[in-house]
């Protein structure tokens, strides 16, 4: 017992095992609110609540589980999700693809379809459009819409009419191996970026320019 004027008068001892740097003490809170428990807490406010809705377990509705207990087991009810869009992009091939609902986005590099500053097809555009007829054929239903874009270099006097012959050169590739839907060519030169042509101080950004000299072949399969 602690005499009078000694520190740690009136405080409890705490034994030897539980003091030092190796003890470390973890408190769990575990809250259960049963159906009808009268001491529920109310929702906070704010936060919206889903409606609850008995799920369709195999298992009996209130059958106990491995440790006794009986559990209640409902599920929430929450509305339809909705269309998510998932991008997918092939570094090797300069190949961008954008799923959302049933509507598909495939972006070819114009580096890999022609050479600088044309619209012939390179020796290696041949079997990625062969590809992508592939699926196309297997996939695509009512009009396939063909847009060919440059980046911000030069002007929409050279871009566009680049841009819409490009456009046009993909369309001549993949027509004879999908012939059940319709394609539509368009060019819109430097137009859309899907990247900053230009850094944040105005400099030149090759990187970006590069993403943006494509061809976007959209379609839906619904």
């Amino acid at each position: 017992m602690s005499r009078c004027g000694e520190p740690g008068r009136g405080r409890r001892r705490v034994p030897p095992s539980l003091t030092g740097p190796a003890a470390v003490v973890l408190a769990i809170a575990v809250t259960v609110t049963l159906p009808g428990d009268a001491g529920a807490a109310p929702p906070s406010p704010g936060v919206g609540i889903a409606p609850l809705v008995d799920a369709p377990f195999d298992r009996a509705r209130d059958s106990r589980d491995a440790t006794g207990l009986t559990l209640v087991v409902r599920d929430l009810a929450l509305p339809p999700p909705r269309d998510l869009s998932f991008t997918v992009r092939s570094l090797a091939g300069g190949t961008t693809r954008t799923d959302t609902g049933d509507r598909h986005d495939v972006s070819l590099s114009a580096d890999v379809l022609f050479p600088f500053g044309k619209s012939t097809l390179t020796p290696s555009a041949g079997a990625l459009l062969r590809t992508v007829a592939r699926d196309l054929d297997a996939r695509a239903k009512g009009t396939v819409s063909i847009t060919g874009y440059t980046d911000s270099i030069g002007n929409d006097l050279v871009n566009v009419p680049l841009s819409r012959a490009r456009a046009a050169r993909v369309v001549a590739a993949l027509k004879p191996l999908v012939a059940h839907v319709t394609f539509v060519a368009a060019g819109r030169g430097a137009a859309d970026p899907v990247a900053p042509n230009t850094t944040r101080d105005g400099r030149d950004n090759p990187s970006g320019r590069a993403l943006n000299r494509r061809v976007t072949i959209s379609y839906t399969t619904g």
